[in-house]
Order: structure tokens, then sequence, then C-alpha cells
């Protein structure tokens, strides 16, 4: 039986995006590293010049130094490294065994169908369950068992998370009992961004893409939604909008 992780990353809605956005990339173990890793350190080491550098997208976008992690995105103002940084990440993905998944769910629809007193859960919760629903789905498919990293957000937010996530196993889902997800669905962790964590780094640039298509915005010029759609993961039965990308409200 093989190991899968599940790496994800948030978008919160704001003033440019209605959608909140939880997705991610699931990657087996032992490629993950024995490929992945290697690659993706390759990568930061052309591009800006050491293995230590954070990919975050939104940061890479401003081209400027990040004063939280001493990373230096300056190089990126080189239209050449930028657009070669972006090649190599269309590559990673489009090359490499890499399954994409992304829940979206309209805030404000979501507060203006559900009111505070009907609202059982929030809207990151209901994203949540439906991301390990079909990650469990996926395990199922692949013989396999798995586990699930998201950046650590702070001490109280990740031990709130990591109830849901208990909550979740504990209880199962519409579709899946609780017993398979207590079978096949392991622990829950929170590497911080001073960790490095190759797999949260890559899950970074999947909610923006997905967010803008959930609201029929024109992506970037550089931009990886086509890539991240096509490793979007399907069910093993062409359900792309169901087990992939999928949008709730």
């Amino acid at each position: 039986m093989s190991t899968y992780y599940l790496f994800l990353d948030e978008l919160k809605a704001n003033n440019i995006y209605s959608h909140f956005c939880l997705g991610g990339c699931i990657i087996e173990d032992i490629y993950y590293r024995n490929t992945i890793i290697p690659y993706v350190n390759t990568l930061k080491q052309e591009i800006f010049g050491n293995t230590t550098v954070i990919l975050h997208e939104s940061k890479i976008r401003q081209k400027k130094l990040d004063p939280s992690t001493q990373s230096d995105y300056s190089v990126m103002k080189d239209s050449i490294r930028e657009n070669e940084f972006w090649r190599k990440m269309k590559m990673l993905f489009s090359n490499h065994e890499i399954r994409t998944m992304c829940v979206g769910i309209d805030y404000e629809k979501y507060k203006s169908v559900y009111t505070k007193s009907q609202q059982k859960n929030s809207e990151y919760f209901i994203a949540l369950q439906i991301i390990l629903e079909n990650f469990v789905h996926f395990l199922q498919e692949n013989n396999g068992k798995g586990a699930v990293y998201i950046e650590s957000r702070g001490i109280d937010d990740d031990q709130t998370l990591e109830n849901q996530y208990i909550t979740i196993k504990n209880n199962g889902t519409l579709f899946i009992e609780h017993h398979n997800f207590n079978q096949l669905l392991k622990t829950i962790s929170f590497p911080m961004k001073a960790d490095n964590n190759i797999g949260v780094q890559i899950a970074d640039f999947i909610p923006n893409p997905i967010a803008r298509q959930f609201d029929c915005l024109e992506q970037k010029s550089l931009n990886l939604y086509t890539e991240i759609k096509d490793k979007s993961y399907d069910g093993n039965k062409s359900l792309i909008d169901r087990f992939g990308l999928k949008k709730v409200l």
C-alpha cells in the first residue's frame, strides 16, 4: 500500500475574489522525495541562486524582498528569468505525477443563502470536508493511505483545524463512511514557512488561478491554470467538476 501526501493551501475571499478556495496537490511519498523535491530545488537554484528561498506565488509576483522570510524575489524583474521560472513550474505539473484538487465557495452567496443562525460550519470546514472526502476516494482508487499537510497559521488556528479534521474522520461524510476515513487517512501536519516544505509551496500556486476561473476573471499572463486543470483528479470517471475542481456555490 503506497503512501500519498495531500498538500493544501487556502485563498480567502477578498476585494478581488468572491470565492474562498482550498486547494492543493497529491503526491506519492517516494516519488515526492526522489523526484519532486530534487526538481524544485534545482529550479530554485537555477532561478534564485539558492534552495532556501520560499516559493510563494503572490510574493514572487511582487518581485521584491519578503522581510518575513528574507527571500529575495527581485530577480523576477528580469523577464527572461521570470519566464523561465513559470516555464519550469508548468513542467513541474505537466511532466510529473501530481494530482490537483480545489474546492471553491462564494463567500457572500454562502452567507446570503444560509443566515448566521442556519450555518452549521465555516466555509473552511465545508471545503475541507469535501477535499478530504475526495482525497479518501483517491486513496481507495489507488490502494493507498494518506496524510495531510497545511502550512501553519498559528497555534490556535492549527488546533481548530486539527479538531475539524478529527471530527470529519470520526463522523465520515455524505458519501464515505467514517471507518474508511480512519482506515486510509492518517495524520495532519502544520509545517511552518521556515520549514521549507516543498509540497506546501507547490500547493500555494493552486488556489489563485482556480479562484480566478470560478469568478470568471481573466487569468494572469503567466499562470498555471491549464496545467492545474489537466492534472485535476477526476475520480477515474472523467468527473473533474466533482472530484478535482469543485465549485460549491
